[in-house]
């Protein structure tokens, strides 16, 4: 049974599909919340590069010019449908929060932390066992919980008027928690067996970052992650070892009076994980990542007048792999977005609202439908 803990804690859970009670989004080890801000989720992740909330750029620390903090909070409603058979699920987050302080003017340090990969989702099944020579029907129950967050420090220069690097130091850690539970149905003086365990993540990165920007309508950036090892370990001890998933990417956003206008190209590796399926002497599991890519576009536009300030609109697409194939099939996400900008208390304080369509799909007969809500607060003291 410990050996089929690990093994869950470390792969993806196959049967969750097939049960209709786990969801397409959250295999292996989560989802993945991408470090957006609300803003930038409202535009489909397409301005992520250039945006001081999201965990993306550190380069975009220098784009605010003065003090920020800033939280946001997210729930997503998932409708995942297998053969006719519909599961739901609703899954709050709190997947950021930071603060960057200008000490010059070229130079802004920033802290964050973020969800890099959200894991809950339960599986129901039956299955008829042989005891004692008689047939007896059994229900597992299987239900993870947890995350891994990342943690980062970073910090940014301007070399000049029309270019700003940055460099940040990232700390992953988090927990997943497992339960299995089986109830002998027709057989109740066996009573109900059940086992629990945690498997802690613990692991390092760097990323740098760049914004160029050729004249006054025109910004382009890029950035990128280079992973350092991640560990597992259970009941304190090391169970497998892996690297947390290298990224790059790269962004364009164009101005016009009174809109913005940016496209976004980005990849993960994060192939980089499957070294928790390969340590020897650990259960062989089935987590299979798959290196991702990720499209974006999206636009952030002036609305109307209200109580004497101006409403930001905003709208967006993104179309993406997700890092945690199904039985072979790697599972692709689109989602369409939209949000409003609503400054209040004089533009000191931004209140963020955004919301997103997301579809999944990748393994025939089966599909998945989500609602993402999000609110995001920018306070300028």
């Amino acid at each position: 049974m410990r050996t089929a803990i690990l093994a869950l804690a470390l792969g993806a859970v196959t049967t969750s599909v097939a049960d209709a009670q786990g969801t397409l989004g959250s295999q292996g080890l989560g989802y993945p919340t991408g470090g957006l801000s609300t803003r930038s989720f409202s535009t489909g992740g397409s301005f992520g590069d250039f945006d001081a909330a999201s965990m993306i750029n550190p380069a975009a620390l220098g784009q605010t010019g003065t003090l920020e903090i800033y939280a946001q909070s997210t729930v997503e409603s998932r409708l995942t449908t297998v053969g006719g058979v519909e599961g739901t699920s609703v899954i709050p987050r709190f997947p950021l929060a930071g603060a960057v302080l200008p000490l010059s003017p070229r130079f802004s340090v920033g802290l964050g932390v973020s969800t890099f990969l959200e894991r809950s989702w339960g599986t129901v099944s039956e299955a008829s066992l042989i005891l004692d020579g008689a047939p007896v029907t059994v229900e597992d129950r299987t239900v993870a919980e947890g995350a891994i967050s990342d943690f980062r420090v970073a910090g940014s220069w301007r070399l000049g008027p029309r270019v700003t690097v940055g460099v940040g130091g990232h700390v992953f850690t988090g927990e997943n928690r497992l339960s299995l539970i089986r109830t002998f149905i027709d057989a109740p003086g066996f009573g109900t067996f059940e086992r629990r365990g945690t498997v802690d993540f613990a692991g390092t990165a760097v990323s740098g970052g760049v914004i160029v920007q050729p004249n006054a309508r025109l910004m382009l950036a890029a950035s990128g992650r280079f992973g350092l090892a991640m560990d597992a370990e259970s009941n304190d001890s090391l169970v497998a070892e892996a690297t947390v998933p290298s990224r790059a990417s790269v962004a364009a956003r164009y101005q016009i009076p009174g809109a913005l206008f940016s496209v976004r190209a980005g990849w993960e590796r994060w192939s980089d994980l499957n070294g928790f399926a390969e340590r020897e002497g650990v259960t062989p599991s089935t987590l299979d990542a798959r290196d991702a890519l990720e499209y974006s576009v999206g636009t952030d536009v002036d609305g109307p007048v209200l109580f004497g300030q101006g409403i930001v609109l905003r709208a967006g697409a993104r179309w993406r792999t997700l890092p945690f194939a199904i039985a072979g099939n790697e599972i692709s996400e689109t989602t369409f977005t939209g949000g409003l900008g609503i400054p209040l208390s004089q533009g000191r304080i931004l209140l963020d609202l955004g919301a997103g369509r997301a579809s999944r799909s990748g393994v025939a007969g089966a599909s998945e439908r989500s609602w993402i809500a999000t609110v995001g607060l920018v306070v300028r003291p």
